[in-house]
């Protein structure tokens, strides 16, 4: 068995050496010593630790069992947890089942560690895992927030391909790839083009989440009434907002509370479409809304003319066309 002797004095500890004569990662005195974690996992001490399963999942578990049996990392037991719970789960399920394999798991560790692993959950990108962009399909994408606290075994087919990706100075995690059955958004880049100097610029986005991104500054007024970007108890904002049946666009409500559910497509916009809008507002009358009304709003570059006969019969459901303008000119000359 390998034992740990801890330094009376931590800072005079030999940090260039494999043996850990330092405190538990991340206790107190160990904090007290060490300001900068990502330059001490650079350091032999530490990579050595986790060769040795002193450190697993970034978390100290300690020297090994009697036994010599180290401890299952977090990601296979979320991984078992949510298959013997049938794919399908609440948090305190998961946990539940974690701890039937590893008693001793704290059960601050475990939410940590969920949040790792659910690949719609922004707060990911604050774990060591997810500090670089990375398309979402390694051994540590195991979980997909449906919603109100239930998680699925993720399946890019059904749940869409995510990514960790930039935004701004740090981080986010983003739908890169429409799930299979919906498979509108090809992800291809259409130029716009450019008629001459004094002329207008028009086309549509590049992308969707360019088109997501700024209707969710800048939210049309729908009915009469504003509306703001949802905001739910937990705090994830009404952008690519996760449901069981799948993540929506824009979620935003009016401020006489009624909700709409906005579904973007960068180019035109087909019958097939209201189908999906529905499916979303079902879902949220049902679990967000209670009485409050649902509306969808389908936004295209054009709105085909299917679309328009389809929606004459769902009064919920409106349809806006956009058109991406920009008008260049000569600028006024010096001294004017």
């Amino acid at each position: 068995m390998q034992t740990i002797s801890i330094d009376a004095d931590p800072e005079s500890a030999d940090w260039t050496k494999q043996s850990w004569d330092l405190p538990p990662y991340k206790s107190p005195e160990f904090m007290a010593v060490v300001s900068d974690l990502d330059m001490f996992r650079q350091l032999a001490v530490f990579k050595h630790a986790v060769a040795k399963g002193l450190i697993v999942d970034d978390e100290w578990v300690g020297p090994p069992a009697a036994d010599g049996a180290k401890p299952t990392p977090f990601w296979q037991l979320i991984s078992q947890a949510i298959e013997d719970l049938g794919g399908e789960a609440t948090a305190a399920q998961i946990k539940q089942a974690i701890l039937e394999r590893r008693p001793d798991a704290k059960a601050s560790t475990m939410s940590a560690q969920i949040t790792v692993a659910t690949v719609n959950n922004r707060s990911r990108v604050y774990y060591n895992q997810n500090q670089k962009p990375r398309t979402c399909d390694t051994y540590i994408d195991i979980l997909y927030n449906t919603g109100q606290g239930q998680y699925e075994r993720y399946d890019p087919l059904r749940h869409g391909l995510w990514a960790i990706v930039p935004e701004g100075d740090g981080l986010t995690v983003q739908c890169i790839q429409a799930p299979e059955s919906d498979p509108d958004d090809e992800g291809t880049t259409e130029p716009v083009t450019v008629v001459g100097a004094d002329a207008a610029l028009s086309g549509t986005f590049a992308s969707e989440a360019h088109l997501r991104d700024y209707l969710a500054k800048s939210l049309p007024p729908m009915d009469g009434q504003p509306l703001t970007l949802y905001v739910a108890p937990n705090g994830d904002k009404g952008v690519e907002f996760p449901s069981g049946v799948g993540p929506m666009d824009l979620l935003a409500r009016s401020s006489a509370g009624a909700y709409y559910v906005f579904e973007l497509k960068r180019h035109a916009t087909e019958d097939k479409t209201l189908g999906q809008v529905l499916r979303y507002m079902g879902w949220i009358q049902k679990h967000l809304a209670g009485d409050d009304p649902v509306y969808g709003v389908i936004v295209g570059s054009q709105t085909s003319q299917k679309l328009k006969y389809a929606a004459t019969q769902v009064p919920n459901v409106r349809l806006l066309d956009y058109e991406l303008q920009v008008k260049l000119s000569a600028p006024d000359p010096l001294g004017a």
